[in-house]
């Protein structure tokens, strides 16, 4: 559940040298409900009021049946639907203050990955080393897909929207032996709206992330029992946006659910752990990684690729590389932003995506 925009920062909680004595701080205290901000209270009223209805899809891969939850904003019968797919250690609650605008024109369908939010508990010590792999996730998100079309009458012309891993899942989804198992639903896709996709081609692993995907919970536990989780969670979500005073007290309660929750926390860890191939010497996978890059020469539909010129999670050198990369992408830049825009500037990530979709890329 927490976004991951928060790794760089939230490493210093899971350091061994923490020192917890010394970080006292009045962080979480400092931090406003969304609902004291107005724009974010009147865009959640806008999600709340739009209607919600949740349903579970059962998926299937590598021999493990689980069940993915996806929540329907809208009536399920206009011409168009948008699907959002969250990023590690996150859920659907992370689109709450854009669906509510962009439901008055498109039925949205809000998924959220094994493991995560509502969909069923996994328990991730029992499941194959790698289940939480982009390929593997792109097949249980296709299937997920045809299950929303089974509810429906029509075949609506379909937008994907994801961010950081579920824009690398996304783009898995387009390799040729997925797309042909799934080409009813593949076939509605016509578009994508992609921010800050992580690309699964990395030179090196980042010491941050690796030392989240092995935390262990006595770590987590110590900050508890000492009563500074808060805290660093508030200083992190703080961190995490370009006008810190704008983060909300609600993501910084979000990520003590996230670390204390052993199954979130364990599920989070393994999409960390196995989002990029790696060697056992811990270098890069370059067969592997070449094979799954790949896949981005089938994208061929329009592309819009959004990244914050500030973020710190994944370079916006990234973005330009997908974009060469990508046969139709466009790539946008958006200053004073850091790596969830539709957090941060949720009014801005509405217009980029009202703008594209439909409009032929």
């Amino acid at each position: 559940m927490w976004p991951s925009h928060f790794f760089r920062p939230v490493v210093l909680l899971l350091c061994p040298a923490l020192g917890l004595v010394s970080c006292v701080s009045p962080a979480y205290q400092s931090m406003k409900s969304e609902d004291e901000m107005p724009e974010l209270a009147s865009l959640k009223a806008k999600t709340r009021a739009a209607g919600n209805e949740t349903f579970q899809v059962p998926v299937t891969a590598m021999g493990v049946t689980t069940d993915v939850a996806v929540h329907q904003v809208g009536n399920g019968r206009r011409g168009r639907a948008l699907v959002f797919v969250h990023g590690m250690l996150s859920d659907d609650q992370t689109w709450r203050f854009i669906a509510g605008e962009l439901a008055r024109d498109y039925d949205l369908y809000l998924l959220n990955l094994p493991g995560c939010g509502d969909s069923a508990p996994v328990a991730v010590g029992k499941l194959p080393p790698d289940f939480f792999t982009p390929p593997n996730l792109a097949e249980l998100v296709s299937q997920a897909l045809e299950g929303i079309l089974r509810r429906r009458r029509d075949a609506p012309a379909l937008t994907l929207v994801a961010h950081s891993l579920g824009g690398a899942v996304v783009l898995q989804m387009f390799e040729p032996g997925i797309r042909a198992r799934h080409r009813a639903a593949m076939s509605r896709v016509d578009e994508l709206v992609l921010f800050a996709p992580c690309d699964v081609a990395q030179p090196k692993q980042d010491a941050d992330l690796k030392e989240i995907s092995e935390a262990s919970s006595w770590k987590i536990q110590l900050a508890k029992s000492m009563g500074k989780l808060k805290d660093l969670s508030a200083k992190a979500m703080r961190a995490s946006m370009v006008r810190p005073e704008n983060a909300p007290r609600e993501e910084a309660d979000r990520g003590v659910t996230l670390l204390t929750d052993r199954g979130l926390r364990e599920t989070g860890q393994a999409m960390v752990a196995q989002a990029v191939p790696w060697t056992k010497e811990e270098r890069p996978d370059w067969p592997q990684i070449k094979q799954l890059t790949s896949a981005y020469r089938h994208v061929r539909v329009p592309c819009l690729i959004v990244w914050g010129e500030r973020d710190e999670t994944l370079s916006s050198a990234m973005g330009y590389k997908l974009a060469a990369q990508l046969p139709h992408a466009k790539l946008v830049i958006v200053p004073e932003t850091m790596h969830s825009l539709h957090l941060e500037r949720p009014q801005k990530a509405v217009s980029l995506i009202r703008g594209f979709v439909g409009s032929g890329g």
